[in-house]
């Protein structure tokens, strides 16, 4: 039996069979999947990992549809085996190495092929497209903020040049107040004016031509 140590995180498989390794961790887990093939026979095999809830469901469900043995470690028992090793230092490559030692603690009757739990495997989908929500939600969010930052520091840099056009500017100064006249708010007619000197600006570069006052 040749026994493989996999740390499993969100993105990757951290992985040890004597080396250390990485892949991929998504559905099909075919860069994995390729590498066993050219080294092992599958039913040679067994893996050992620890459950981390929808992340570790991918590999789970690779062994069982490729009769992969399996052993999946209680993670209270992992740590005590980290510790009775002395070691401190956490990182993924590490977690891998320790997962391969534990094969030395484990009995042949408890190595078994997994078997996926249809519901358990529905709520998790539906537990990804939440956080995929999430994750939308919280960059439109972000992105609106930014947008709104940006539109603050356009109206502190064009609100003074636009009051003064508003008593300088003939054209600027006749919209103005016909705005007012039509009984909109000083605050409203000053963003309108400023949006119409930033049309005219824009114009003027696009065109190429000079401002003409009348």
């Amino acid at each position: 039996m040749y026994y493989i140590g996999i740390d499993v995180s969100k993105k990757d498989l951290s992985v040890f069979d004597g080396r250390d390794l990485n892949f991929i961790n998504k559905e099909g887990l075919k860069s994995f999947k390729k590498y066993l093939k050219k080294k092992y026979h599958l039913q040679e095999i067994a893996i050992i990992f620890e459950p981390t809830g929808i992340y570790s469901l991918y590999l789970k469900e690779f062994c069982a549809e490729n009769s992969i043995k399996t052993y999946i470690v209680n993670p209270k028992k992992s740590h005590n085996f980290t510790r009775a090793l002395g070691r401190c230092s956490k990182t993924d490559k590490i977690d891998a190495r320790i997962l391969y030692q534990f094969h030395k603690l484990i009995e042949a009757k408890d190595i078994k092929i997994p078997k996926i739990d249809q519901q358990a495997k529905t709520l998790a989908s539906y537990l990804v497209i939440y956080e995929f929500a999430l994750k939308q939600r919280v960059a439109l969010s972000n992105h609106l903020e930014s947008l709104r930052d940006r539109e603050l520091i356009t109206l502190k840099i064009f609100y003074l040049p636009t009051i003064c056009a508003t008593v300088h500017n003939q054209k600027i100064r006749v919209f103005y107040q016909r705005l007012l006249a039509h009984h909109k708010t000083k605050k409203l007619a000053v963003i309108a004016s400023m949006r119409k000197i930033l049309l005219i600006a824009h114009t003027m570069y696009r065109d190429k031509t000079e401002y003409v006052s009348t």
